[in-house]
């Protein structure tokens, strides 16, 4: 019975709050819920990168990365053009994003009536995107951490939530059609 309590805890705690040193890139993030009366628990989230090929050289995708990422308003504020890498560490998206609504992209549950948090919550995004040669093209590894505030209601803990590949494909596809 305590396992089992163990566990339903650990399944509710995926909603954890945001750490106080902020997401991780590329691994584990961790996340700490004070549960009163000196109890706490701390859950350890994955964030996996996502891979997408275009049948396009380095020299051509860069430049239609940096596009894409303006187009789709997404900051960089520093972008690494030796290591082909742009990252975003502050990527605040208010309910939509690309033109579509968060939740095609983000998953961070539901609330009790059925609507989607990732529309309604205010999304932070930590995301990164590095480009790698391949033997047909280029390889375009984007990586998205995302959290999620009810910044209008009465909980403030910062919820973890999961791309489901759709941003880090239209990534890649909006690269792609700038390029052709």
């Amino acid at each position: 019975m305590r396992s089992l309590a163990l566990l339903s805890v650990l399944a509710l705690a995926g909603c954890a709050a945001a750490p106080a040193s902020g997401p991780a890139m590329g691994g584990a993030t961790m996340g700490t819920i004070d549960r009163g009366g000196g109890s706490a628990v701390t859950v350890r989230t994955e964030v996996t990168p996502v891979n997408n090929t275009v049948p396009f050289p380095m020299d051509r995708v860069w430049p239609a990365l940096i596009a894409t990422y303006t187009k789709l308003g997404i900051p960089m504020p520093a972008p690494d053009a030796a290591g082909h890498t742009l990252a975003s560490p502050d990527f605040r998206p208010r309910g939509r994003i690309g033109g579509k609504a968060a939740s095609q992209f983000i998953n961070c549950g539901m609330n009790g009536m059925g609507a989607q948090l990732a529309d309604l919550y205010s999304l932070r995004i930590n995301m990164q995107t590095q480009l790698t040669p391949t033997a047909d093209g280029t390889r375009i590894t984007t990586t998205i951490d995302t959290w999620a505030r009810n910044s209008g209601g009465v909980s403030a803990d910062a919820i973890h939530c999961s791309s489901n590949g759709e941003f880090e494909r239209m990534i890649a596809n909006t690269v792609l059609t700038s390029i052709q």
